[in-house]
């Protein structure tokens, strides 16, 4: 007769006021190595679904990941010069506009 199906028999014919600390302890025990054997299980399903890439497949990911890595870099340094570039204008067109303000306030005043 297995163990735990004996012990669970003889504590389930046992009175529930004349249990004690140890036959608690004894059922806890049984609960956590259920929960443990389960939990085993589901760790030996997984390893033995498991499946190592192909090297060749992992370097090729490697190669993939670099050249994703570089164009990264080189469209924020595009960005960046691009930003720097409108920033330039701006200021250019600001400077402008500055220039032309300056001019038309010089001629009114030579004219009053």
């Amino acid at each position: 007769m297995n163990f735990q199906f004996y012990v669970f028999l003889h504590f389930s014919s046992v009175p529930d006021n004349i249990c004690t600390l140890d036959t608690l302890n004894v059922l806890a025990l049984f609960q956590g190595r259920r929960v443990a054997e389960r939990t085993n299980r589901q760790l030996k399903q997984q390893l033995a679904n498991y499946k190592v890439p192909d090297v060749m497949e992992y370097i090729k990911e490697k190669a993939d990941l670099y050249e994703l890595q570089k164009q990264v870099k080189s469209w924020k340094r595009k960005v960046d010069i691009a930003s720097v570039s409108c920033l330039a204008n701006l200021l250019l067109q600001l400077i402008a506009t500055l220039l032309v303000i300056v001019r038309s306030l010089r001629m009114s005043v030579t004219i009053n």
